[in-house]
């Protein structure tokens, strides 16, 4: 056998192993609000893999702060990591993070994940839900005129239909 065609069975080989080891429920994620942030609409949704997007508007006359490094995702099993934005590359998870301002008024659309989540990134491995029975939390922090508040949500494991 030429060393192409070892190879390419090596692959198919592994590809079908790949798969495998990835088998098994896949789960949409159904974010609800628990707590609020005065003069803020706070919109979270699951976009898919391990990433989530917020959307929030500023309601108040002041410049808000979305502080990343004070925000965090609690998981089912109640392992807490650090949220990070989308476009921060795994190399730089673990640097602190400048705020998000949002002016007066504005709407902020962020895409965003968890620290511990980001080497899943771009992969075709999506990781399960520990206890998909349980709900996941999700703080994210503020600061609006040198006061802080914190933005409470949960996190609803929802099994997709094979």
């Amino acid at each position: 056998m030429k060393y192409s065609a070892k190879f390419s069975i090596f692959m198919i080989l592994l590809t079908i192993i790949a798969g495998c080891a990835t088998m098994g429920p896949s789960y949409n994620q159904e974010i609800s609000q628990i707590k609020s942030v005065p003069q803020l609409s706070v919109v979270v949704s699951y976009i898919g893999g391990v990433f989530w997007q917020a959307k929030i508007a500023n309601n108040s006359d002041a410049t808000v702060k979305l502080i990343w490094d004070e925000s965090a995702y609690v998981n089912s099993k109640g392992k807490s990591t650090r949220l990070i934005r989308g476009q921060t590359r795994k190399l730089h998870s673990a640097q602190a993070q400048p705020s998000s301002p949002i002016p007066p008024g504005a709407l902020l659309v962020e895409s965003f994940t968890g620290e511990a989540l980001a080497q899943f990134a771009g992969s075709y491995i999506i990781p399960k839900p520990e206890n998909p029975s349980a709900k996941g939390r999700m703080y994210l922090s503020f600061e609006i005129d040198g006061n802080k508040y914190t933005w409470e949500g949960s996190v609803a494991f929802i099994q997709v239909s094979q």
